[in-house]
């Protein structure tokens, strides 16, 4: 497990299914994920059994804790080990607790992670150009915008870019000092 002040960082269990079942299926939650389709309690207990077989995974999940209960997901995901890099994704899917600083814990803990315990050397993520508050956070965080997919993503009859952020270690080590 992964302690910070406001949150926690710990494996999916099967007992979260009921619980991730219900938050990630909440409309406003989806704006600004990949994933638009319902998910059903059923892909979920696959997802999580999934994780836990591959002895050389290429996706690493934890629960994101606050106040003892389970309010999103932080993953690194598509990890390429002889690259050494790893896409960032996040979902604070309980609304109740969005604006408290979970999301920036969690993702400065899962950067520790990646960074200082798994020798990555850079950490990739995506962002809708219409969440503006987390490409703030992002950025806050030291990740450089490196490109841009100009029409990828389709919501609400247009199509909007996706921004494509990284990081790579040195600047990791040399931002996370100031955190």
């Amino acid at each position: 497990m992964l302690e910070g002040r406001v949150c926690r960082l710990r494996p999916l269990r099967r007992e979260d299914v009921g619980v991730l079942s219900k938050i990630m299926n909440d409309i406003e939650v989806k704006e600004t994920l990949r994933n638009v389709l319902p998910v059903g309690e059923s892909s979920l207990e696959s997802m999580i059994e999934s994780i836990y077989k591959c002895p050389y995974p290429t996706n690493i999940v934890f629960g994101i804790e606050h106040d003892g209960r389970l309010v999103g997901v932080v993953s690194l995901d598509n990890i390429n080990w002889v690259s050494r890099n790893a896409y960032l994704s996040i979902g604070i899917y309980d609304k109740s607790v969005w604006g408290r600083g979970i999301g920036k814990e969690a993702t400065k803990l899962i950067l520790k992670y990646a960074f200082e315990y798994l020798n990555i050397h850079k950490v990739n993520l995506e962002v809708y150009e219409y969440n503006e508050r987390a490409i703030r956070l992002y950025e806050s965080l030291g990740f450089v915008q490196e490109g841009r997919l100009r029409k990828n993503n389709y919501r609400h009859g247009s199509y909007h870019d996706v921004i494509i952020m990284g990081m790579l270690d040195r600047e990791y080590f040399e931002l996370s000092k100031n955190w």
